[in-house]
């Protein structure tokens, strides 16, 4: 698999797949009161999901960004903009960072459900956020690693 986007966006997919196997269980129990699939939910269909359709299809959609955050940053390594020495660290503030750039739109904004949040949520939308870079990072070198892909280092 020598297709830069391809391993782009699956690096991104499993990064986004695993901070939902750990922000799912927080909001069921009551640990925070949103999930990085209701930001998704939310920015498409104007409020948060609710039935199973709305929140598969706010899963997918949080997924399908995953990817595309993938693709970017499989841009910017192999363009030498991030470099891959302590990739998973700078994967982790890219996550972050695409998060904090959500949260500050939407305060600007003033997005429904999204432009107030408690500390709590907060702190676990960022946590999980950080988790989709890192997890991200570590997929995508294990990927150019495992493949043998010319990048440019």
């Amino acid at each position: 698999m020598e297709d830069r986007f391809l391993i782009g966006f699956i690096s991104g997919l499993i990064g986004g797949i695993s901070s939902d196997v750990v922000g799912i269980p927080l909001y069921i129990l009551k640990l925070t009161k949103l999930r990085l699939i209701d930001y998704a939910a939310i920015f498409i269909l104007g409020k948060e999901p609710r039935g199973m359709l709305e929140i598969i299809f706010g899963l997918l959609l949080h997924w399908g960004f995953s990817g595309a955050l993938g693709i970017i940053f499989a841009y910017l390594v192999n363009h030498q903009i991030i470099t891959k020495r302590y990739l998973w660290i700078k994967g982790g503030l890219f996550g972050l960072g695409s998060w904090f750039v959500i949260n500050v739109l939407s305060t600007l904004y003033k997005v429904k459900r999204l432009a107030v949040i408690s500390v709590e949520t907060a702190i676990i939308l960022a946590a999980t956020s950080l988790l989709v870079g890192i997890i991200m990072a570590l997929v995508f070198d294990w990927l150019i690693e495992k493949q043998k892909v010319n990048w440019r280092w």
